[in-house]
Order: structure tokens, then C-alpha cells, then sequence
């Protein structure tokens, strides 16, 4: 962003008495461009569904949840400094057991969902009883919860 400062004419019958010297304008002109299309691309997104198939808003909405997931794991890696693949594994494990409940089991896929949840618990469990004589933050991310006391 730049920072635009024009210089007011200083002719006393050119202006008022109380008016600025100088007036500032942040903001370039791509900058107005992108605001504009940001505007125009929520309108879009708002008026989809009564012009939309099904199909194009189930896959807009997969898209969309990839990418906040996908943003949000970068939030915690990236400036929160958190490198853990225990999270990402534990998820892959509740996604697979969902759609295996589905896909495989014939399952309702609401009711598929608190069992993928429990499927994954009970792994980390697992995990976590062959991971307790770990030490150091691996081991407090593996070996689940309650955490046990360091030292």
C-alpha cells in the first residue's frame, strides 16, 4: 500500500481558511480494483444457491472447507510454531472411518460421524498406551489425555 500526499493550492481565494494544507489518500488503484471485485464476488456467492445446481454448491462448499483447513493448519504451523503430525494423522483416521462407515458399512452418514470420532479416540488411545515411554512434546501430543507430568 503506498501512501498518496497531494499538495492543496496555497492561494488564500483558492481556498477555505480552515482547510488542510496537505490531505492524504491511502490506497492505490488495484487496491480500489480488488475492493470492487471482492464486492462483486460476494454478490455472486450470495445470489448462487437460487441460480445454482446442487452438485456445483456441494463442490463449492468442499472447496471452501479445504481451504480453511487448509489455512488454519498453517495459521498453527506457521506462525504458531506448532510441528505435530499427530493431529493430521488422527484426522485422516476419523475421515477414512467415515467414509468406510458409508461407503463399506451402509451407515447414515450422521450417525457415521460420532462413530468416525470414536474410531479415531480409540486409536489415539492406542497409540498413546505404545507411546507413553516417550519423552519430550512428542510424547504429550501421542500419548493423549490426561497428560502426564514432565519431569
Amino acid at each position: 500500500m503506498s501512501v498518496e500526499s497531494i499538495r492543496i493550492p496555497a492561494g488564500r481565494d483558492e481556498r477555505p481558511a480552515d482547510a488542510p494544507v496537505w490531505q492524504v489518500r491511502v490506497g492505490t488503484r488495484l487496491s480500489r480494483i480488488a475492493a470492487v471485485a471482492g464486492i462483486a464476488l460476494l454478490v455472486v456467492l450470495a445470489v448462487l444457491p437460487a441460480i445454482a445446481s446442487r452438485n456445483l454448491i456441494q463442490d463449492l462448499i468442499f472447496v471452501f472447507t479445504m481451504l480453511t483447513l487448509a489455512q488454519l493448519w498453517n495459521v498453527l504451523a506457521g506462525w504458531g510454531g506448532l510441528v505435530s503430525v499427530g493431529q493430521q494423522a488422527f484426522v485422516g483416521l476419523g475421515a477414512y472411518a467415515l467414509f468406510a462407515g458409508i461407503v463399506m458399512a451402509g451407515l447414515d452418514p450422521v450417525a457415521a460421524i460420532p462413530l468416525a470420532g470414536l474410531f479415531a479416540a480409540l486409536a489415539r488411545r492406542c497409540s498413546g498406551r505404545c507411546c507413553s515411554g516417550w519423552k519430550g512434546h512428542i510424547s504429550r501430543s501421542a500419548a493423549g489425555w490426561p497428560p502426564k507430568r514432565c519431569g
